[in-house]
């Protein structure tokens, strides 16, 4: 009788033994996925690579590809609608333009961020873009016009359903199949 308390005591600590390892081998999973997926992600943040031209352009400063690259439109005294961009690949930089959306019609792309048209000198803009696998990301990117530079502040994942429709509503359509 002593030996069926033993084997009993054996068989329920193994289950316990079990468990908790299976908990701590599934912890271990998700971490390894997390630090694969943090080393692949885009990382899109805005800058001039000649302040004399005024002209920003997206770059990606991640180690991923990044694919449908918008900035959400904003309203100042008129609504401004930028380009998208479908790809960049890791260091690479990809030029913006912008249109002037005003009660008399759209003014045409510009290139240069004149202060006609941004007449203050810090501005906040949301970059969203989409990373290889899929997820969707938000960059915030804070502009100094004055002295000519972007400081880049936050990055965050977004959810799919908000990203498309931002994505749709900023005139953005996907071109191609999603990654």
């Amino acid at each position: 009788m002593c030996i069926e308390y033993v084997q009993a005591g054996a068989v329920i600590s193994t289950l316990f033994v079990l468990i908790w390892y299976t908990i701590e081998t599934s912890g271990l999973r998700r971490s390894a996925k997390e630090q694969n997926t943090l080393s692949v992600r885009p990382c899109i943040t805005l800058c001039f690579p000649d302040p004399q031209k005024r002209s920003p352009v997206f770059k990606n400063i991640g180690r991923g590809p990044a694919f449908n690259i918008f900035i959400k439109d904003f309203v100042s005294d008129e609504k401004i609608t930028f380009s998208t961009i479908d790809f960049l690949e890791p260091n690479q930089s990809g030029e913006i333009s912008f249109c002037i959306i005003s009660p008399g019609g759209p003014i045409p792309f510009f290139k240069d961020m004149d202060m006609k048209i941004f007449p203050l000198d810090i501005y906040d803009f949301e970059v969203y873009y989409q990373s290889l696998e899929g997820d969707w990301y938000l960059s915030t990117v804070s502009a100094d016009l004055k002295n000519m530079r972007f400081i880049f502040k936050t990055i965050r994942k977004i959810s799919r359903k908000n990203a498309l429709a931002l994505f749709e509503s900023c005139g953005g359509f996907l071109n191609k199949k999603e990654p």
